[in-house]
């Protein structure tokens, strides 16, 4: 077991001279994989012919993951085993249409019988047995050097050069039988280095190994540390290549002795780059928040700590909060974050209340929604969403408190706010379902007035009610609106 852990801490170290070499800047550096060696010289020139004919491509564009050829000639690593020449693997042509078009990958199974094991030779007649005796005997001689000095060496050597885009894309191919221990070993080597930039391709690389042990779980004082790294990804494209890197450095300090401001400081930075935190970020932010919330801390306090280390509390920040609050059923505390956004320099979006209405209304609480829609819409000018109109009035409907739900509706009206058709529908049926006729009527009133026109049954309905109520007025003024408009 030593043998072959050693093997892949030497693996790493070629892994790390080796890409600084093969992925300079130089065009003679580009990787020749599976180009069959009789084709080498037709791909020496700067400029090399789609064999098709079709156009051409500089060399710095052969195998760089998209097609310019139609017919694959700038992509020859597209096929898995086509380095295998003699006939037993069939890699057909990946490249679906040209003109910087991604390739797909495709997993090509070999034919070849590789039978057992002990019997396996090479080309040149060698039995595997015996490679493989010498490999360890070749690893086990190794492993007297000092490991941390050699990667660390590999390290500093490569953050010399121009990072390249795919440098770490043979690593996912290396395989470590104590992924844990060499893991740390090469996190702390690019710390030691200031390396950071190299972080999320071995992260993403190795995201398996990182499921099992935190790389960052060796550092003891890392603000200053973590803040540096998180600046160093700022120019990382494609940015969804930060996802795991972000998603480790998340969760290890939400489980640190004190995690905020710090948590959120690269909640921020995850959220500005698109990466979606995994789903147990919610439950750690809730309960570090709550933990200093308990600590009669005030919620503008808690957030211009982010100020102390060079960040500013924003929307998206608190929004994701907030949704993270009322997912543990925290939604007063939740409303507590909303309400001192403002102070804390944050100006609350729809997405801020959005969380909080729908909590409300999944609790049926309608005083406060209706205090809410309120505030939203006096206070900051938000336009609620019509879907949370909706719902605002199904829940009072479903509270038979039709009467807040035909204030609202008015209410929205006088903002100038335009109120959909489902909305006021909902509205007429609870009005109808409480046996409210004089309101229902007036509400259907108004719906014609701004072009809708109730369902045949709710207006029968709406009619016949007045009228047994004695509102023939009511009822005939209704019926006529409604043959005005053709109906």
């Amino acid at each position: 077991m030593a043998v072959v852990s050693s093997i892949g801490h030497i693996s790493l170290v070629f892994f790390f001279c080796g890409t600084l070499f093969t992925r300079s800047s130089s065009s003679s550096s580009v990787l020749l994989i599976g180009i069959h060696p009789l084709d080498e010289n037709y791909f020496a020139s700067e400029v090399i012919n789609c064999k098709d004919g079709s156009k051409s491509f500089t060399r710095d564009r052969l195998n760089d993951d998209f097609c310019d050829c139609a017919d694959g000639t700038d992509e020859p690593d597209c096929c898995d085993g086509s380095d295998e020449y003699d006939g037993s693997v069939f890699c057909p042509n990946t490249c679906i249409m040209g003109g910087n078009v991604p390739y797909k990958m495709v997993n090509h199974a070999t034919t070849r019988d590789l039978g057992s094991v002990d019997t396996l030779k090479n080309r040149n007649g060698i039995k595997f047995e015996d490679s493989f005796q010498k490999l360890k005997g070749f690893a086990y001689a190794l492993t007297s050097f000092n490991f941390k000095k050699m990667l660390l060496g590999a390290i500093k050597l490569r953050a010399s050069f121009r990072p390249c885009r795919d440098s770490f894309l043979q690593l996912s191919k290396i395989h470590f039988s104590s992924s844990s221990g060499l893991l740390e070993d090469s996190f702390r080597a690019i710390v030691e280095a200031k390396a950071y930039e190299q972080i999320p391709d071995l992260l993403s690389a190795l995201k398996e190994s990182c499921l099992n042990s935190n790389p960052f779980s060796f550092l003891s004082s890392f603000t200053q540390l973590i803040d540096d790294i998180l600046r160093s990804f700022i120019p990382v494209r494609p940015r969804s290549r930060l996802q795991v890197a972000y998603s480790c450095l998340l969760s290890y300090t939400l489980q640190s002795d004190s995690p905020l401001p710090l948590a959120l400081a690269i909640l921020q930075r995850t959220l500005r780059s698109g990466c979606v935190p995994v789903p147990q970020t919610r439950l750690l932010l809730s309960s570090s928040w709550l933990d200093r919330r308990r600590q009669s801390q005030s919620v503008c306090k808690i957030l211009l700590e982010m100020q102390s280390i060079g960040y500013n509390p924003d929307c998206g920040t608190c929004n994701y909060l907030i949704t993270s609050l009322c997912k543990v059923d925290q939604w007063k505390e939740a409303v507590q974050v909303l309400k001192s956004m403002a102070g804390a320099g944050c100006i609350p979006d729809l997405d801020s209340y959005v969380s909080v209405v729908d909590a409300m209304c999944e609790l049926r609480r309608t005083t406060d929604v209706a205090e809410l829609m309120r505030e939203m819409v006096t206070k900051f000018g938000l336009n609620p969403r019509q879907e949370m109109v909706v719902k605002v009035a199904a829940t009072m409907r479903l509270n038979k408190e039709i009467w807040r739900a035909v204030e609202m509706i008015e209410f929205l009206q006088r903002e100038g706010i335009h109120v959909t058709f489902e909305s006021y529908e909902l509205v007429v049926e609870g009005c109808l379902e409480c046996r409210e006729f004089v309101l229902a009527g007036k509400v259907v009133t108004e719906m014609t007035r701004r072009g809708y026109i109730p369902y045949i049954r709710v207006r029968q309905k709406v009619v016949d009610g007045l009228a047994g109520a004695g509102e023939w007025e009511l009822a005939y003024a209704v019926r006529q609106r409604l043959a005005e408009l053709n109906s």
